[in-house]
């Protein structure tokens, strides 16, 4: 009897309190949650946010997008290795969705 005492007070119960307080409290509660699933839907959103201001509805910032694409595609077809086939099939693709999306 007097050792499950002992025992209850001088080891479970403070293992118990540290398991709670830092483990649920600070851990599973804090920062899993700030790098997990709302930390990651919060950056979506704030990425989401940002991006959004690209559309402004001209004609020639579309044009400028569009000309930065087909550069980044054939930097990374000369330095990556990409087939620059492929990359002039990507780019012709993202044109002709933009001429569908602006029907």
């Amino acid at each position: 009897m007097f050792f499950d005492r002992i025992y209850n007070e001088w080891l479970a119960q403070p293992a118990l309190w540290v398991g709670y307080t830092i483990t649920f409290k600070t851990l599973d509660k804090g920062g899993l949650e700030y790098f997990g699933p709302a930390g990651l839907a919060a950056l979506g959103n704030d990425l989401a946010h940002r991006f959004g201001r690209f559309q402004t509805g001209f004609l020639f910032h579309y044009a400028f997008i569009i000309l930065l694409s087909i550069l980044g595609f054939a930097f990374l077809s000369l330095f990556n290795g990409l087939p620059l086939e492929l990359c002039v099939v990507l780019v012709l693709f993202f044109i002709k969705d933009q001429q569908l999306n602006n029907r």
